[in-house]
């Protein structure tokens, strides 16, 4: 109930003023704010045959703030002793270094992977994913087996084209390394890949909600020879179609604000009609009061 003075300061049909300013107020709340959080990020490792780290430097060069951050590193062969770093938040043109430190290496030579950073922008969770070169143990060790190419099928899979120079067959892991907004089956493969030759390796993708409809993907090679470990991470660049359900997804809030401002809308046409509709009536007994006082008959 509200107070009669209240009532009074705001006027006739103030009950229905009331309900137009909190639905204004639950417009201005609902409306997202105007921003991008755009992440970089890159990489820099030390490797000792007992212990090694690698650095990650991620960087945020949007106008928004990237929130409730959380840091994963992926890297085949190790094991990292934190398995996971948080930021609270990351404002703009801001950086922050994280360091992950790994257990003994099982061999020496060259190890690669990536970082899966995940993020709130506004309401929203998103992620990304960061490719890294990451860092030799013991001593250098370039991988000679790579992926040259990576294409996505229309049916939802991710196809990866593995070359093996050697004169003899390699047997290698390939991993795929996507933003944590894809779905992807198998984890790994392990593909024998003939000498001098090529092989595919095909990897099922399905999609829930994505930022972008391009992003950049990381595939990754290991393998071991003559006792050293070999690792490359190739980055592509893949175009993807989000589901209605992911497409319309990031869109919800501007959906609550267009029937809040419908509300107001008719909330406002039906105080005007209200308001017009007593005046009429005030009017029309008036002139009844009126014709009575003249005709005194």
């Amino acid at each position: 109930m509200v107070p009669t003075y209240i009532g009074a300061l705001l006027g006739p049909n103030y009950n229905m003023r009331i309900v137009i300013a909190l639905c204004t107020g639950a417009l201005l709340l609902a409306v997202p704010a105007a921003g991008t959080v755009t992440l970089t990020g890159g990489c820099s490792g030390s490797g000792r045959v007992n212990s090694s780290y690698i650095s990650f430097d991620l960087a945020n060069s949007g106008n928004d703030t990237a929130a409730n951050m959380t840091v994963v590193p992926d890297f085949p062969g190790l094991s990292p002793y934190n398995s996971v770093e948080t930021v609270a938040a990351l404002g703009p043109s801001n950086s922050t270094l994280l360091t992950f430190y790994f257990a003994a290496a099982p061999y020496p030579g060259g190890y690669a992977g990536a970082f899966f950073v995940t993020y709130m922008e506004g309401i929203q969770t998103f992620s990304a994913t960061f490719p890294c070169s990451g860092m030799s143990v013991g001593h250098v060790a370039q991988s000679r087996v790579f992926v040259a190419n990576v294409t996505r099928n229309p049916s939802g899979t991710i196809q990866a084209l593995v070359l093996n120079p050697y004169a003899s067959r390699m047997n290698v892991t390939v991993y795929p390394f996507l933003p944590l907004e894809f779905n992807v089956s198998p984890m790994n493969q392990t593909v024998s890949v003939p000498a001098l030759s090529r092989s595919y390796v095909t990897f099922n993708m399905s999609g829930r909600q994505a930022k972008d409809t391009s992003f950049s993907a990381g595939i990754g090679v290991s393998y071991v020879l003559n006792d050293t470990h070999y690792s490359m991470v190739s980055i592509f660049k893949l175009n993807y179609q989000p589901t209605l359900l992911g497409a319309v997804t990031p869109y919800v809030p501007y959906v609550i604000v267009g029937v809040a401002v419908l509300v107001i809308v008719a909330l406002v046409v039906a105080s005007v009609v209200h308001s017009h509709g007593k005046k009429e009536d005030g009017k029309h007994e008036k002139t009844v009061h009126n014709d009575g006082n003249t005709n005194p008959q």
